[in-house]
């Protein structure tokens, strides 16, 4: 074993008042550190894992700048770093809005331990290097995939050698000046890696909370990569700055050994398949799916991240179903053709679509989707005409998102050159789908919006699809969730308590339409309601 001490840190996360209560935070386990946990391990380094997120979430706090922190203090997280005394400090961004929480975490690392070494890896930094380097609190950044380059970075600096200019993927200082070595080189054999390092992770708090990237059905539930990369040019993603261009899988033998390790040593019931493309290579999902149900493996499985709906066929989607499938997010994003194939770049016809949501209806399993609006390019009319389809497709429910230039994307790009965004007064802060920055010819970012905004509230609250054909106890499942998570949104209870009067659940109904009454009083959608319902219990039998 190593003298080297490897401290791993996924960031907290800090949020506006405004935001804390329309937002809603995933709190899922960093695979990204539980990967390079296992290899480090497997290399003979100390290794531990600490999620700040996730340790301080349940004791949310108010920062003196009147933002709400989710995660661990400041002061929690100095006394872990000086308890554990790492050599280095390895500091997940997967995002640009966690830019500042990154960057705090390496002035705590540096403020307690001077002589420690600061590396900050992820999404983040492999689009912004300068940027990140010039805060000066990294030493050293990993760009894209990290096993092999942070492997290769600690075993440079446990045998002294400072000459990093063979290591692929890194940006460090060298004479005042930033080198970037750029990320040429990627794991080609995915076999040849170790499952994630979950014993550094703390699963049952994770399940405990409830709070992961999609739905769930079953617990305990984790998160699982089986592939990395999609070979589509969706001018959006940046999916490309992490995991190169080329699509990579890790073999099903491979995949249902992972499978099997989870059910056996943590219990898992559930699988949620995080890859960008998951079913791209048709044989391959094939031998996963059967390889499940011919183990008879007790599991039931979803795709947060959204299927490509090019590579969905009926034997395709029976195998889902046969083989715990339960739910499948399709990722469309336009309802406009023309949009599709020329502003996002993306490889689906439209007249795919239908038959693919009406076979997942068949089969039992529910059906949501990715939309996204306000592209630049985009008119008003396409717009409407993407909301008219997503509100009529026929589905369970609609992740309805705005156009969000992320640097490193083609779109952001085309954003800069054409002056849609201001690149010099972007705040970090703000790049995330669902909040608007693009100013266009054909609209405006308060337009957008404000679109967004009440086509959510028509689409999956006021004229449901579930409420709309009376399956009301899918209807419940949905709004429940939304209430869960946001105990503020007033539209879904009003929703809920319909959704529990269709049913009959009369005393259930009442209770979410006076929680809406005690939130905002003089609510006339509540008073109505609620007078409604006593008349009629009034009235003789």
């Amino acid at each position: 074993m190593h003298d080297f001490r490897i401290l791993l840190l996924a960031p907290p996360v800090t949020l506006s008042k405004e935001d804390a209560e329309h937002q809603r935070i995933a709190v899922v386990p960093p695979l990204g550190l539980a990967y390079l946990g296992a290899v480090l391990e497997r290399a003979e380094y100390q290794v531990k894992i600490v999620d700040c997120l996730l340790e301080g979430f349940d004791t949310p706090s108010t920062s003196f700048d009147a933002k709400i922190r989710y995660g661990l203090s400041d002061n929690r997280i100095k006394n872990i770093i000086k308890k554990y005394n790492p050599t280095v400090v390895g500091i997940s961004c997967a995002f640009s809005n966690l830019h500042f929480e990154a960057v705090n975490l390496a002035k705590i690392a540096r403020s307690q331990l001077p002589s420690c070494i600061i590396v900050i890896g992820g999404g983040h930094p492999s689009i912004m290097p300068e940027r990140m380097m010039e805060d000066g609190a990294a030493d050293y950044l990993i760009l894209g995939e990290g096993e092999s380059t942070f492997l290769c970075l600690l075993d440079s600096l446990r045998l002294g050698n400072r000459d990093y200019q063979n290591i692929d993927g890194i940006v460090y200082h060298e004479q005042g000046k930033i080198i970037i070595n750029p990320k040429t080189n990627y794991i080609e054999d995915l076999d040849s890696l170790p499952f994630p390092a979950w014993h550094l992770l703390n699963l049952r708090k994770y399940n405990q909370l409830q709070l992961p990237h999609g739905e769930y059905k079953r617990k305990p539930f984790v998160p699982m990569f089986t592939s990395r990369a999609c070979p589509a040019k969706c001018i959006f993603c940046g999916s490309k700055n992490i995991w190169g261009k080329r699509y990579r899988a890790r073999s099903a033998a491979n995949v249902l050994a992972e499978i099997r390790y989870m059910v056996k040593e943590y219990g898992i019931k559930e699988i949620h398949f995080e890859d960008d493309n998951f079913t791209l290579d048709h044989k391959r999902a094939i031998k996963i799916f059967d390889g499940i149900i011919d183990e008879n493996i007790d599991l039931t499985w979803t795709s947060p991240s959204g299927l490509a709906i090019f590579t969905l066929d009926e034997e395709l989607i029976d195998k889902m179903q046969a083989s715990g499938g339960f739910s499948f997010t399709l990722a469309i994003e336009s309802g406009d053709q023309e949009v599709l194939t020329n502003i996002v770049k993306k490889p689906l016809k439209l007249d795919q679509v239908k038959a693919v949501v009406d076979s997942l209806r068949k089969h039992g399993m529910k059906t949501r989707a990715f939309f996204i609006i306000g592209f630049p390019g985009e008119s008003k009319a396409q717009i409407y005409r993407t909301l008219e389809y997503a509100e009529n497709l026929g589905l369970s429910w609609v992740a309805l998102m705005i156009a969000t230039p992320l640097p490193g994307t083609e779109m952001y790009d085309i954003c800069a050159k054409n002056n849609y965004i201001d690149v010099n007064s972007i705040n970090l802060d703000e790049l995330k789908f669902g909040t608007a920055l693009i100013n266009t010819p054909e609209f405006s970012a308060e337009e957008i919006q404000n679109i967004a905004y009440e086509a959510n509230l028509r689409i999956n609250f006021t004229n449901n699809y579930n409420m709309r054909i009376g399956n009301y106890e899918e209807a419940i499942i949905d709004f429940e969730r939304v209430v869960h998570l946001y105990p503020h949104h007033l539209i879904a209870r009003l929703c809920l308590g319909d959704a529990y009067q269709a049913v009959h659940r009369h005393s259930e109904a009442l209770e979410q339409w006076e929680r809406v009454l005690e939130c905002e009083p003089g609510n006339k959608a509540a008073e109505e309601r609620l007078d409604k319902i006593k008349q009629c219990h009034a009235c003789p039998k």
